[in-house]
């Protein structure tokens, strides 16, 4: 898909692409990379490659979804000290 495409375009479009791959057998759920758990979303790293996903747990999902995250705590502690 081209750059111009809105990011919500190509969001729909990849799990819609993972979800077909799903259902035809091609892809399948594999236990959670982080803690082993079996209840697992396909985590899409990058959107033109739908296909290529992390499967994470709820537990282990880097940013939970619909979450929204604070710049300040990702960085390191004293970061802006001297």
């Amino acid at each position: 898909m081209s750059a111009s495409v809105p990011i919500a375009t190509m969001e729909r479009w990849a799990r819609k692409c993972l979800k077909i791959a799903k259902n035809c057998g091609v892809v399948e759920p594999l236990p959670c990379e982080g803690c082993g758990a079996r209840d697992v979303f396909a985590h899409q790293l990058d959107l033109n490659r739908p296909l290529i996903v992390k499967w994470l747990c709820a537990r282990c999902e880097p940013c939970p979804r619909g979450a929204t995250v604070d710049i300040a705590m990702l960085a390191p502690a004293g970061a802006g000290a001297r």
